[in-house]
């Protein structure tokens, strides 16, 4: 089973930092990792019209996919599928899914990126808070490493 964590906190936090950071750190350390963005913006583009993607689409394709030799994307209407189901259904190869977002997420982990100590934490604890390194001293946040499920202290199968 997959691994899931998932960053939360409010705009401008320093989540996608965190999380890049944390990425980079299970990478070097062998494991496989995804990540799954979750955005309230509509609207975001990422072919232009004049590509195959955008003619497939427009014809009416449910979802296009492109394979390149260097990468692949999907491009699919949004629905509501949960954190859990998403990471399961596109990642199931991976050793563990970085979420950012999804704090309405059910019986996922998250690290609230906190900036502020006076504002309000977006959900109720139990959850890890943790500050950006660009915006901490260095000995303010425990090592939580320790803390990691098991499957992730483990090296990525061959």
């Amino acid at each position: 089973m997959t691994a899931i964590i998932s960053f939360i906190g409010w705009h401008e936090s320093g989540k996608t930092t965190l999380a890049a950071g944390v990425v980079a750190h299970l990478h070097r350390k062998g494991l496989r990792v995804a990540v799954i963005k979750s955005s309230e913006k509509r609207g975001i583009s990422f072919d232009t019209p004049d590509t195959d993607t955008s003619a497939h689409r427009r014809a009416g394709a449910a979802e296009v996919m492109l394979v390149a030799p260097d990468q692949m994307a999907l491009l699919a209407a949004a629905k509501d599928l949960s954190l859990t189901t998403l990471a399961h259904r596109y990642f199931a190869d991976a050793d563990i899914v970085i979420g950012e977002g999804f704090k309405e997420a059910r019986q996922i982990a998250k690290i609230e990126v906190v900036t502020d100590p006076a504002q309000p934490l977006l959900v109720p604890l139990p959850q890890w808070s943790a500050w950006p390194p660009h915006r901490r001293a260095a000995s303010s946040l425990p090592d939580l490493s320790s803390h990691l499920h098991p499957h992730l202290s483990r090296q990525h199968r061959q």
